[in-house]
């Protein structure tokens, strides 16, 4: 059975737990290539007592970390080699102009 220091007590060790989560965050802003977290803080179960219910408190459910799905994109495309095979899918649709040009060239021969 939760009583209120009890419940006060989940609640205060599920926000230290976010400001840790914070902190880290804020020591990291200049590290290259790092992605801030947030923490999901849930109540839980609550308890029913013989005419009311008592709640159960805090917690934090996950860490979640959140992605920037711009800078995440222009990081895989700085070390990828997907621009030289973009520029590589160009080749077929050059070579069937070039062939069409041939092929009608040798038609009026």
């Amino acid at each position: 059975m939760a009583d209120l220091l009890s419940i006060g007590s989940s609640a205060a060790n599920a926000f230290k737990n976010a400001i840790d989560v914070t902190s880290n965050n804020v020591a990291n802003v200049a590290t290259e290539g790092y992605n801030r977290q947030r923490a999901e803080i849930v109540s839980n179960a609550t308890h029913a007592l013989t005419s009311s219910y008592n709640g159960g408190g805090s917690r934090v459910e996950s860490v979640e970390r959140i992605y920037a799905s711009y800078i995440q994109t222009q990081l895989v495309n700085s070390y990828s080699l997907k621009p030289v095979m973009m520029s590589n899918c160009l080749w077929p649709s050059r070579l069937k102009g070039w062939l069409r040009v041939m092929m009608k060239g040798f038609r009026t021969l």
